[in-house]
């Protein structure tokens, strides 16, 4: 899924590299936003995003 190391917010990953720790739930809404708030950025609008990602964000947030 991920493309590479850089997809992975929250992580210094490097390759090779064991000292990896898993992005808090905190980092990974924010990565969300992020994400989300660039590609609208860069479109104009939030057409690329399925409904079904919109609720996933929804129910992560309402958590």
């Amino acid at each position: 899924m991920a493309r590479f190391w850089g997809d992975h917010p929250g992580t210094m990953q490097t390759r090779g590299r064991r000292n990896i720790k898993p992005a808090t739930r905190e980092e990974r809404l924010e990565s969300m936003r992020r994400e989300l708030a660039n590609r609208e950025k860069s479109l104009g609008t939030g057409h690329w995003m399925t409904e079904e990602q919109r609720q996933v964000i929804a129910q992560e947030e309402a958590k």
